[in-house]
C-alpha cells in the first residue's frame, strides 16, 4: 500500500495541473499544487530528504510539460525547430515565467488589500473559523491537531483520492488521443485537446467520476446504470446518424474503460478484490 500511494500520488501531482483547462497555463499554480500534493503523498512514507528531492522533481516535470508543449507548438510553425529538451533551457523558462507570475500575484494582492471588500473577506474567514471551532466542540471533544493530521495522512485516503483524480481528469488526454483516431474532426494536439472547446470533454469528467466511484465502492451494477442513462439520453441522435452512433460508442467505452481501470487499480492497492 505504501508504494502504491507514492506512485499514484506522484503521478497525479505531476499531471493533474496539466489536465485542468483554467489552471494549466499558470506555472505558479503548477509549482504550488505539485509541491503541496507531493509533500502530502510522500511525507507519511519517506524520509524528509527523499520527500524534498521527489517534490522538487515533481515540480520540475509538472512545469516541463508546459514548456515542452510550447516548444512543440512553436516547432510546427518555425522552419528552424528548437531543441525539444534541455535542462538549462527548461529551467530558464520555468524560472522566468514563475517570477513574472509572482509579480502579477503580488500586485493583485496589493490591489485587493486596498479594496473596500477586504473587511468582508476577513469577516467571512473569521466566521468560518468560528463555525469549525463550534463543530469541533459539539461533535468531538477529543479532536486534536494530531488526530486530524493522522486522518489526513491516511494512505488509504491518498490512494482513493489520487485514483479518483487520475480517472476523472488525468485520463482525459489519453482518451482524447485514442478517440481522435476514429474521428477526423476531433482535436489532435495537446493544446487543442486540453483547451476543452467541446462540451463532451466535461461530460467525460462526470462519466469517469461516477464509474470510478461506483466500481471502487464495489457497486459495478450501478456503474452500468450510468452508461445506460447516457445512452438513453443520446438515443434519438444515435438513431438519426450512424456515424455519430459509432463515435458515441467508442468515446463512451474509452471513458468507461479508464474509469474502471483506475477503480480496479485502487481496489488492488487497498488489498480488495478487483471487482
Amino acid at each position: 500500500m505504501e508504494s502504491a500511494s507514492v506512485l499514484i500520488g506522484l503521478w497525479v501531482a505531476v499531471l493533474l495541473p496539466d489536465s485542468l483547462p483554467q489552471v494549466r497555463r499558470s506555472f505558479l499554480f503548477r509549482v504550488v499544487f505539485a509541491g503541496l500534493y507531493s509533500v502530502w503523498v510522500l511525507a507519511p512514507s519517506l524520509a524528509w530528504w527523499k520527500v524534498v528531492a521527489l517534490t522538487l522533481l515533481a515540480m520540475f516535470w509538472c512545469c516541463a510539460l508546459r514548456v515542452w508543449e510550447k516548444i512543440v507548438d512553436g516547432n510546427s510553425q518555425n522552419a528552424a525547430p528548437d531543441r525539444l529538451f534541455g535542462i538549462r533551457i527548461y529551467l530558464v523558462r520555468m524560472v522566468t515565467r514563475t517570477r513574472r507570475e509572482l509579480g502579477f500575484a503580488v500586485s493583485w494582492m496589493r490591489r485587493q488589500g486596498s479594496s473596500p471588500h477586504r473587511r468582508s473577506v476577513a469577516s467571512a474567514l473569521i466566521l468560518a473559523a468560528l463555525t469549525l471551532l463550534l463543530l469541533e466542540i459539539s461533535i468531538d471533544f477529543e479532536l486534536t491537531p494530531g488526530s486530524v493530521l493522522s486522518k489526513i495522512n491516511n494512505r488509504s485516503l491518498i490512494i482513493v483520492l489520487s485514483g479518483f483524480l487520475a480517472a476523472t481528469f488525468v485520463s482525459h488526454e489519453i482518451v482524447a488521443r485514442i478517440y481522435a483516431r476514429f474521428d477526423t474532426g476531433a482535436p489532435r494536439t495537446r493544446s487543442e485537446i486540453l483547451a476543452f472547446s467541446e462540451t463532451y470533454a466535461y461530460i467525460g469528467w462526470f462519466e469517469r467520476a461516477l464509474v470510478f466511484a461506483f466500481v471502487a465502492g464495489g457497486q459495478a451494477a450501478a456503474a452500468a446504470l450510468v452508461i445506460a442513462a447516457k445512452s438513453l439520453a443520446r438515443h434519438p441522435e444515435i438513431e438519426k446518424e450512424r456515424k455519430f452512433g459509432e463515435r458515441f460508442i467508442i468515446g463512451t467505452f474509452l471513458s468507461v474503460l479508464f474509469g474502471v481501470l483506475w477503480a480496479v487499480i485502487v481496489r488492488v492497492a487497498l488489498d480488495l478484490k478487483p471487482m
